[in-house]
């Protein structure tokens, strides 16, 4: 693998596409919801507000990763790409289960959905989709 030599004979560091292109799936599902739970009136009265939110969100995700992973890498375990690849394996594995876990029992998923929505959403948003959940779709959720 092209990547894996690189790292290991010329101490190149390389992120995966999935981590380097997460901002953008993560703006997509925040316009996504905003589309769901406002008017485009209501969007373009508190766009600045939003984007400025959004802005926030993105950049503590993404410091968030990028320590996990230069973290592990400064360790010595291997290249970036794979670690990568196993936060992504694990992130995906842990959402399986929790949403399998929450689909039998949703007064327990709706409580837990009140309880993160506000921490795991920007501000502008977060209290909106809290209080117009019926609005969203329920995948979404």
């Amino acid at each position: 693998d092209a990547r894996a030599a690189l790292h290991r004979e010329a101490g190149v560091r390389i992120v995966q596409d999935f981590s380097a292109n997460k901002g953008g799936v993560i703006c997509s599902s925040f316009e996504i919801l905003a589309a769901h739970l406002m008017s485009s009136s209501d969007f373009e009265m508190n766009k600045s507000a939003i984007v400025a939110d959004v802005v926030t969100s993105l950049r503590s995700l993404a410091a968030r990763e990028a320590a996990l992973l230069f973290r592990e890498h400064a360790r010595g375990r291997g290249a970036l790409p794979e670690f990568s690849e196993r936060a992504s394996e694990l992130v995906n594995k842990v959402g399986d289960a929790v949403a399998a876990a929450l689909a039998k029992d949703p007064a327990r998923a709706a409580a837990l959905y009140e309880d993160l929505a506000p921490d795991h959403l920007p501000a502008s948003l977060a209290s909106l989709a809290v209080a117009q959940r019926d609005r969203l779709p329920e995948g979404y959720v």
